[in-house]
């Protein structure tokens, strides 16, 4: 049986495998970090390492995203290559958790009915994190952090979502309760825990529960359940030594979660008032006239970093922000290093910067004569820093989940006849609306300009509405009332939606 080495940093371990094997296949197998956002599909060249030994041609995908110089150095895609016999394989470095948000400001306040620890969970399609909290005061105890470990099944939700119906369930159902049971550890005070909540998307509790994924992958996209129930941890996390009840609070709808409920319970919203959680999947909610109305939008993983060329999460390294001075472009990294490629904020930024210097059109075209823009695989590209670059269909990618938030945010105020002027508050939650640079946003047409003053951030509202269900019994049934009486509304079939979609793709 052959043989491959597989290295990451200075560790290195033998392992045998059957041939003929998709590279990806085989280091997922022995739980190497690769990123897939794709799902695979061999469009997002997220997954080069570096491989030598019996292996495949390069095939169409390597050679369009693999320099040829790339391709001499032995750089594969591990979702493209197949393994054929004895090998080698070097894995780059992997993103930390570091910079994931686990802070959120809760709006509301209600009175403690218990004292002890409880543990609270936002399971995010990028991140997940969880707080070992006081439920006499709400407080956080201990945090822990972490990239979902979900994500070699696909950046965005329709393609876990996908790999499950398609025979994957159990196996991402063990990616994510190993996930939590290993960071429940961490935090420590196991056995004193005596209350549970976790909250996500739709999705990511479907995933969680291991629940049949196939009714929402296509329309009329039915989820097996909104939850609002509470499940045995033993049972849910597959630990006998776990004597407390989980409580998966209220989803409102099939893309529209229990995160934003929780995010509801948290902010109290009253007025005109609009909550945005602008991620993956962007979710939004309006509140007029003591009625609520929410909706989705596929936004996808490009404020994550995925499916950018030099796109990256939130860690050391990560331009993550840009600004004009004196006519040129300046930058930070996180943590002051060397640049290594672009987040979210820095994303937006960098299109907002380069809008306001004209090298960027109102169609989104780079201007190829401009200084900084040079040839990248025979497309025009902006060089920031080094050997980072942001692309044509890096500002393409924008465009489409810029166009698909601020759309989705008209088609609400559109049903009750209003304007961004008439909104009273624009909340805010989600780690990458807590780093979004507001004025950037609205210059590329993110948010509403008009909303920018009225703007408040609240960081991971989520996990904020979490923690309230464990401090107050009384918390959990007004987040059950305010989930139930939501109206979710199918952008998919709103003409309105479909011609500010197009019409929001250029910038003003």
């Amino acid at each position: 049986m052959p043989v491959a080495i597989i290295s990451e940093g200075r560790a290195q371990r033998a392992v045998r495998f059957t041939p003929p094997m998709r590279l990806s296949s085989l280091l997922l197998s022995h739980h190497a970090p690769l990123a897939l956002p794709c799902g695979e599909q061999g469009r997002c060249a997220k997954c080069r390492v570096m491989a030598y030994g019996a292996l495949s041609d390069f095939d169409p995908a390597e050679l369009t995203h693999l320099t040829e110089t790339e391709r001499a150095r032995g750089m594969r895609l591990a979702c493209r290559c197949q393994v054929t016999g004895d090998c080698s394989i070097s894995i780059p470095q992997t993103e930390t958790a570091a910079n994931i948000l686990s802070d959120g400001r809760s709006l509301r306040r209600y009175e403690p009915d218990d004292s002890g620890p409880a543990l609270v969970c936002d399971i995010g399609t990028t991140t997940v994190v969880c707080q070992l909290i006081d439920r006499a005061t709400g407080q956080p105890l201990a945090v822990e952090r972490a990239l979902n470990a979900q994500a070699p099944f696909g950046a965005d939700v329709m393609t876990r979502l996908g790999a499950s119906r398609d025979g994957r369930r159990a196996e991402l159902q063990q990616a994510i309760t190993a996930q939590l049971n290993g960071m429940m550890d961490r935090l420590g005070r196991t056995a004193d825990i005596s209350a549970a909540t976790i909250t996500g998307n739709t999705a990511m509790l479907t995933l969680l529960c291991g629940d049949d994924a196939a009714p929402l992958c296509a329309a009329p996209f039915t989820p097996p359940t909104l939850y609002g129930t509470s499940r045995p941890a033993s049972a849910l996390l597959g630990r006998d030594d776990l004597c407390f009840d989980i409580y998966l609070p209220r989803c409102i709808s099939a893309f529209v979660g229990a995160d934003v409920s929780c995010g509801l319970l948290s902010t109290g919203m009253t007025g005109t008032a609009l909550l945005i959680d602008i991620g993956t999947n962007g979710e939004m909610v309006l509140m007029h006239n003591h009625r609520r109305v929410g909706t989705s939008t596929a936004a996808g993983p490009c404020f994550e970093g995925a499916l950018i060329e030099h796109g990256m999460a939130a860690a050391t390294g990560a331009i993550d922000s840009v600004r004009v001075h004196s006519g040129a472009l300046t930058f930070t990294t996180i943590g002051g290093a060397a640049p290594r490629g672009l987040c979210g904020s820095g994303l937006i930024d960098a299109v907002a910067a380069l809008l306001s210097l004209g090298v960027i059109d109102e169609t989104g075209a780079l201007d190829e004569t401009a200084d900084g823009v040079v040839s990248h695989n025979d497309r025009p590209a902006y060089r920031l820093a080094g050997d980072v670059l942001l692309t044509q269909a890096d500002i393409r990618m924008v465009q489409l989940a810029k166009s698909a938030i601020c759309s989705g945010v008209e088609t609400l105020l559109h049903t009750h006849g209003l304007t961004p002027d008439d909104v009273g508050a624009l909340y805010l939650a989600g780690g990458f609306g807590t780093a979004l640079n507001l004025d950037a946003a609205a210059r590329i047409g993110l948010i509403p300009p008009a909303l920018r003053p009225r703007t408040v951030v609240l960081g991971n509202a989520a996990l904020a509405g979490a923690a309230l269900t464990q401090v107050s019994r009384q918390a959990q049934r007004d987040l059950e009332i305010l989930a139930a009486a939501t109206t979710a509304i199918d952008l998919s079939t709103s003409p309105y939606f479909g011609d500010r979609y197009i019409e929001n793709m250029l910038f003003a």
